[in-house]
């Protein structure tokens, strides 16, 4: 399944969004994450990879397969992790192999509260949360490269 066919699935879903266990099975099954806005200061991710992250006022965070870096994109640690010289390798390690996902808290000249974009190396297509009736989130649905 493409994450196209899959956004397409999912997409006018009203808030608050889930992905039922067979959707969470089926977008594991072909390497797609499903990633959107919750609340006003979640990142979720599920599929392929099952994370949440902090994003209050929008965030710049990286992923992989195992989820969420605890690193900002600036560099900034978003906890006390890494403790070792080894977590610190495993680290730098995951962060080169690592993709980008914005979460962009209320987008100028929308009435969206959260647009998600990604890396421009993955495969990916938007979905759309639903709230009221009205568009809520821009989600996206990505595909893992088989290396990740």
């Amino acid at each position: 399944m493409t994450p196209q066919e899959f956004a397409n699935l999912i997409t006018g879903r009203e808030y608050p969004f889930r992905p039922t266990a067979q959707e969470k099975q089926t977008a594991k099954e072909n390497g797609l994450v499903v990633i959107w806005g919750q609340s006003d200061d979640l990142l979720e991710l599920d599929g392929a990879v099952y994370d949440e992250g902090g994003a209050w006022n929008g965030t710049k965070a990286r992923f992989d397969a195992k989820g969420i870096l605890p690193i900002y994109e600036s560099g900034e640690l978003q906890s006390d992790e890494p403790t070792t010289i080894q977590e610190c390798i495993e680290l730098a390690d995951r962060w080169k192999r690592s993709f980008s996902v914005q979460a962009e808290w209320c987008p100028k000249g929308t009435s969206l509260s959260w647009r998600i974009s990604v890396d421009e190396k993955l495969s990916s297509a938007m979905f759309v949360v639903m709230e009221d009736d009205e568009p809520m989130c821009e989600g996206i649905v990505a595909q893992l490269p088989e290396t990740s």
